[in-house]
């Protein structure tokens, strides 16, 4: 797209814009590859103004033609003759020519190459990563080659790569980057144009990017013994990569814990985008007795992510002692078995055959009480009937399986 006159606002690209050598133009920009305003000389001479506009893509340079690859940059391949830039942003990878014989190109995460001391640029920001051919010589975080100052604009140090940028901008570490003081401060209009939600980058408010990645209606987590099942529905998704799920310990064995911070136990695969609702589970095993909270990090296909709500769950001391079926049952070659303790035992977990001869010793030793579960992979044993046998202090249960390969 090329600019050269009034006005383009509240607009924003998803996707892949490359360079090629037919492509026809020597200039590539996530949104617009040149905006300039022909004042006099041109067909327009309204000044060009571009406002609250976003890119997510990613823009690349033509490395197999890089002689005729121009600047290259996240939203504007190259900004000229008095254009105006404000309240934008770029989200999207920049990667610039990668050929030895590409020279002189701006390549920048935001704008490739700004010019004209009467263009005006402010209030913008990149985080996506940048990168191009170091005999390119004018890569920077979010202008690449600058003939102006771009007043009250970031970028983002960490995610991008770059440690400088042209035209005076200000690198910000990630955390900055996701702290609204740091663009209050700045003098960025947080009332109407701009807002934060969670841990994630500026967003523009208005007609834009207000609505979120995923449309979460619901998310719960129920208890069986030591399984703990979180379910969760959307009603639409946009662009949605999928679901990280995160645990941490409030209290465990009925001790308080000292670390209480967020791992990551899995993940989940989203719809891409869906207008229909969608369901959800994922299962947590194998904890011993205690308090635990979950929470969903969803995460958009640029990268960009939104936790939910936390979900409070408890894994309760068993009342009695217990020995469950084997499942699956007849079994090829793995099953699981599970059993429960209410209090502190000393415990025997064996698998004897048909003879009543001891084949494997699973469990035997010392456990707290609380629910678990034992793999038994029964590859070397031959098809049959077997035995298992779960002794824990005077309780002693035996139950069969079947081995059928």
């Amino acid at each position: 797209m090329m600019l050269d006159g009034s006005s383009l606002q509240k607009s924003h690209s998803e996707g892949t814009v490359s360079l090629t050598s037919t492509s026809g133009s020597r200039f590539a920009g996530g949104l617009i590859g040149v905006a300039e305003t022909k004042g006099g000389t041109g067909t327009i001479g309204s000044p060009l103004v571009i406002q609250q506009v976003y890119s997510h893509s990613n823009v690349y340079g033509d490395s197999a033609n890089a002689g005729n690859t121009g600047d290259v940059g996240g939203l504007l391949g190259i900004i000229n003759s008095g254009a105006e830039l404000h309240d934008s942003y770029s989200l999207g990878k920049v990667n610039g020519p990668t050929s030895s014989t590409s020279t002189n190109r701006g390549v920048g995460g935001l704008i490739g190459r700004a010019l004209n001391m009467a263009t005006q640029v402010y209030n913008v920001y990149s985080a996506g990563r940048v990168s191009g051919s170091a005999s390119a010589n004018q890569i920077g975080g979010l202008i690449g080659s600058s003939e102006i100052t771009a007043d009250s604009s970031f970028w983002n140090v960490d995610s991008s790569g770059q440690s400088s940028s042209a035209g005076g901008a200000t690198g910000l570490t990630d955390a900055q980057m996701k702290t609204q003081s740091t663009f209050i401060s700045a003098g960025w209009d947080f009332n109407d144009v701009w807002e934060i939600v969670g841990e994630n980058y500026p967003r523009l408010k208005e007609n834009l990017d207000t609505s979120l990645p995923v449309e979460l209606t619901s998310f719960t987590a129920t208890v069986s013994g030591a399984l703990i099942t979180l379910e969760w529905k959307t009603a639409s998704e946009v662009n949605c990569y999928g679901f990280e799920i995160e645990r941490r310990p409030i209290v465990v064995s009925n001790l308080p814990v000292t670390d209480t911070s967020w791992q990551k136990i899995g993940f989940v695969e989203g719809a891409g985008s869906s207008s229909t609702s969608r369901d959800y589970s994922f299962t947590d095993s194998k904890l011993p007795v205690g308090r635990y909270e979950y929470r969903l990090k969803q995460i958009d296909l640029d990268g960009s992510s939104e936790y939910s709500h936390s979900v409070a769950i408890e894994i309760g001391v068993p009342k009695e002692f217990a020995l469950y079926q084997n499942y699956p049952n007849p079994l090829n070659p793995m099953t699981v078995i599970g059993y429960q303790l209410p209090f502190i035992s000393k415990v025997s977990l064996k698998i004897y055959d048909i003879l009543g001869r001891e084949v494997e010793t699973l469990v035997n030793g010392l456990q707290e009480a609380g629910s678990y579960e034992v793999q038994f992979d029964a590859r070397l044993l031959a098809n049959g009937i077997y035995f298992y046998q779960l002794n824990a202090g005077d309780f002693s249960v035996v139950k069969k399986l079947v081995i059928v390969k």
